[in-house]
């Protein structure tokens, strides 16, 4: 089940994000070319909509996926670098000033797991 509406946490500190990353940086210039929102509309249908547990954000999701493919490190690597990196946050659309994985909604790395073993079933 997806949430109907994509809750964001911003915070005061927000506006950090224009300060300490630089214009051109990488990130920066991927989240002003690529809408990720298609990702949603193509993958709706996959997931029950008033049935079962609420499920990750696909977008979330395939962001994570597209930093492993950037910066290749383990899963969980990778999601606790998302806890501490600045650039990181941005690119996820996380509040910069939250710092651990339940206060993020960052998912675990045994969730990146089964979500890249689903997408990349053979």
């Amino acid at each position: 089940m997806l949430k109907s509406q994509q809750e964001l946490n911003f915070s005061q500190y927000t506006d950090l994000y224009d300060k300490l990353i630089p214009q051109d940086h990488l990130f920066r210039k991927i989240n002003e070319l690529i809408d990720f929102s298609f990702i949603r509309d193509e993958l709706k249908d996959k997931y029950c909509p008033d049935n079962g547990r609420t499920a990750e954000d696909p977008e979330y999701l395939f962001k994570f996926l597209f930093l492993k493919c950037l910066h290749p490190m383990s899963d969980v690597d990778l999601v606790e670098r998302a806890l501490y990196d600045l650039s990181y946050k941005y690119f996820l659309g996380l509040n910069p000033t939250l710092q651990q994985t339940s206060d993020t909604g960052s998912p675990a790395g045994t969730c990146q797991e089964t979500h890249r073993h689903s997408i990349f079933r053979l």
